[in-house]
């Protein structure tokens, strides 16, 4: 099935959702290995800079500062249109494949996704799932439990990196045409997290939170399982919290370069509305050279104040779109 998969068998599929994959655009998170992170990033970013400027969609692979004895998991972003992430799912396969020069051609990608949205994959009585493993030449496996102390599961897809690419079609497709619920909880996972427990995140943090003393973060909204609305890379990087005096705190996020001119606004006008609304002082530091497509924003406040300023870098960071 693998050698008869082409591009515009997998066009095909893309065409087939119910919406707009050049319009709506779409996160993805990966669960991936410490030692694919590098393989994936490739000398001085060239292999996700390849990637990006193939599929004109973002990849960035979220930071940790947890130690990888402790930990050897990462997370991959992809933010982009529908065909955009499905290709880029291809070639991280592809690069994959190529580094460990698997004679067989075979690599597993780990998807994370909400735990309510397990059952658009699998269908009633399992007939999706079977359908786009016959369909594609693929092999599916969901994990039974939610990774520690978050709400999503993996969904993991086996195979070339051209099936890898013609499944994921199929996957992000039901993802979207399935989105999660309004209200519904969403904790996302932050590798590493289930050594320290579910943590101290309340409601004010509808999407979870990493463990204390982590700068490891978490942004962006689910749209289906993992994915959400907006453009840029891997608004997640860090989301950190450090005590501070009179019960306030600072937490990290990291958001993409591109955008952070757009958060600020003009002659600093939306931070500044930011700032007035959360009653937060907030800053942006300069990339730096290990991550130059990223910013580290710092937020301290009220933990009310610290998830308002959240949610408005948030809602800019996904009204942002590429210059025509």
């Amino acid at each position: 099935m693998a050698n008869v998969i082409s591009k515009f068998a997998i066009s095909e599929l893309i065409k087939k959702a119910k919406v707009d994959s050049h319009e709506v655009m779409n996160e993805i998170r990966v669960l991936i290995d410490n030692s694919e992170a590098s393989i994936i990033i490739g000398k001085a970013g060239a292999n996700v800079k390849k990637i990006r400027a193939e599929t004109g969609g973002f990849l960035s692979i979220l930071k940790s500062d947890i130690q990888p004895a402790n930990n050897n998991e990462r997370v991959m972003v992809l933010k982009g249109s529908l065909e955009a992430n499905v290709r880029s799912m291809g070639l991280v396969a592809q690069v994959l494949v190529e580094a460990k020069k698997a004679p067989d051609q075979i690599c597993v990608l780990n998807v994370l996704i909400h735990k309510s949205l397990t059952g658009c994959i699998i269908g009633k009585g399992g007939s999706i799932i079977r359908e786009i493993q016959s369909s594609t030449g693929s092999l599916l496996h969901l994990s039974n439990d939610p990774m520690p102390c978050s709400t999503e599961k993996t969904v993991s897809i086996k195979g070339t990196p051209e099936v890898i690419e013609a499944a994921s079609a199929r996957v992000f497709t039901q993802l979207i045409e399935n989105p999660l619920n309004p209200g519904a909880q969403v904790m996302l996972y932050v590798p590493g997290a289930g050594m320290y427990g579910p943590g101290p995140y309340g409601p004010h943090q509808p999407y979870g939170g990493p463990p204390p003393h982590s700068s490891y973060g978490h942004y962006g909204p689910h749209m289906g399982g993992g994915m959400g609305g907006g453009m840029g890379g891997g608004m997640g990087g860090g989301m950190g919290r450090m005590g501070g005096m009179g019960g306030h705190s600072t937490e990290k996020i990291v958001i993409p370069a591109m955008c952070a001119g757009f958060v600020i606004g003009k002659k600093g006008s939306y931070i500044t509305k930011i700032k007035e609304q959360s009653r937060c002082i907030i800053s942006i530091a300069q990339p730096e050279p290990t991550a130059p497509d990223d910013r580290v924003v710092s937020i301290t406040g009220s933990a009310p104040g610290i998830a308002t300023a959240t949610q408005l870098i948030r809602m800019r960071v996904e009204s942002y779109t590429l210059p025509e």
